[in-house]
C-alpha cells in the first residue's frame, strides 16, 4: 500500500492544524493498481473542523450507464382530443383484421395492437404539441407586434367650434 499524496518539499502540506503545530493526519492509501490510476490528490479547506478535506480522484475504466426516457405513460388529454378518436377508431378496424395471422389473441395484442395503439398516441402527442407550439408563438408574434407598435396614435382632428366666433342666430 502506497500513500497517494506525492509532497512536494518547496511546499508542503498539512491536514490537521492546531494552535501550536500542523501535521498530515488524514491520508489515501491505495494498492499499487489504484495508485497508478490516480488523477490527483487534493487538500482542501473545510468550515467547522481542524481537518481538511483530502479529496482523491481516480480514473476508473468503468462504461457510464446511460438511462434512457424511462417508462412511456399516457398523455390522457388525447383520449379526448379533437378527430383522435375516429382515427383511432379506424386503425383499430385494421388491427382486427389482422388476428388471423396471429395464432393466439395474446400474441396479437402484444406483437402488433399494443405497440401500435402506443405508437399511435406518441404520434398524436406530438401533433397536438406542435399545435400548442404553433398557437403559443402566434399569440407571442401579436403581442410583440404590439409592442412594437409604439407610435402615438393620430388623433381624429375635431372640427373648430364655433363658440369664438360672434355669431347670431335670427
Amino acid at each position: 500500500m502506497k500513500d497517494t499524496w506525492r509532497q512536494q518539499p518547496t511546499r508542503p502540506c498539512y491536514t490537521h492544524y492546531t494552535s501550536t503545530s500542523a501535521s498530515r493526519l488524514d491520508r489515501f492509501y491505495a494498492t499499487n493498481d489504484f495508485h497508478n490510476r490516480k488523477i490527483a490528490t487534493e487538500i482542501v479547506a473545510t468550515a467547522f473542523t481542524d481537518h481538511c478535506a483530502v479529496t482523491l480522484r481516480l480514473n476508473l475504466d468503468i462504461p457510464i450507464f446511460r438511462r434512457g426516457r424511462g417508462m412511456w405513460k399516457l398523455t390522457t388529454s388525447l383520449l379526448y382530443a379533437k378527430g383522435s378518436k375516429q382515427k383511432l377508431e379506424t386503425r383499430w378496424a385494421g388491427w382486427t383484421r389482422q388476428k388471423r395471422y396471429f395464432s393466439e389473441l395474446t400474441m396479437w395484442w402484444f406483437r402488433l395492437t399494443k405497440k401500435n395503439i402506443k405508437h399511435f398516441y406518441i404520434h398524436e402527442g406530438s401533433i397536438q404539441r406542435r399545435k400548442i407550439k404553433e398557437k403559443e408563438n402566434f399569440y407571442y408574434a401579436c403581442i410583440y407586434d404590439v409592442l412594437l407598435d409604439s407610435r402615438p396614435q393620430e388623433k381624429k382632428k375635431r372640427p373648430q367650434s364655433l363658440s369664438g366666433q360672434n355669431s347670431t342666430i335670427t
